[in-house]
């Protein structure tokens, strides 16, 4: 399996981007710019897991099941996708 990594530097607090990335509704809307309609369900907590769902445009419900492999607030977030 072929393993990435990326970085990215964000002009915003760390706490900010915990929040972008966790809160409900801030997901919601950064995710909209590539997905309209992505969501998630579950926790952000280290073994919690999580799945991330948007709508297709035949309306069925798809996306992945994932786990939170890592969570060190406010500094990092490492998910494992299943």
């Amino acid at each position: 399996m072929k393993k990435i990594n990326l970085d990215i530097t964000i002009n915003a607090t760390r706490k900010g981007v915990w929040e972008a990335i966790v809160d409900d509704s801030k997901f919601r809307l950064w995710t909209s710019a590539f997905q309209e309609g992505s969501y998630f369900q579950g926790g952000w907590n280290k073994g919690d897991a999580i799945r991330f769902i948007s709508i297709n445009k035949e309306g069925v419900k798809e996306g992945m099941v994932s786990e939170i492999a890592e969570s060190i607030y406010p500094n990092y977030i490492s998910i494992k996708h299943l």
